[in-house]
This record gives C-alpha cells, structure tokens and sequence, in this order.
C-alpha cells in the first residue's frame, strides 16, 4: 500500500524534520509552505536520500 503524507509548514524548522521523519520511514511527502525555494530545498533533500517528495508553494492562511 502506498503511503503518502502531507506537511503544511514542511520547508523549516519541526515541520521540515517532520517531513524528513516521515520519508525516512518510507512515506512519499508532499510539502506545502508558502516560499517556493526553501520548499524545493526541502525536497531535495529527500529525494538525495533516496525519497519520494513534490513541493507545493502556497498559502494556507490565504483562501483565495
């Protein structure tokens, strides 16, 4: 079975670790924050460890 997780707030700080948790145990990540560059980053450093990950930037305080 697939498991994925989604992470608001996952580009920094317990969020990010939070993500990264969660791809060490083999979930694939989706991380959702508002700034594009540290969400990539966020990424990338999951799938350097092998990770599956994709980025949203958006803004979840914002509901248009």
């Amino acid at each position: 079975m697939l498991k994925v997780v989604v992470i608001t707030g996952g580009s920094a700080g317990v969020g990010r670790a939070t993500a990264q948790a969660f791809a060490r145990a083999g979930y694939s990540v989706a991380i959702l924050a508002r700034d594009p560059h540290p969400v990539e980053s966020a990424c990338e450093e999951i799938r350097s460890n092998g990770g599956r990950a994709l980025g949203i930037s958006t803004d979840g305080a914002d509901a248009q």
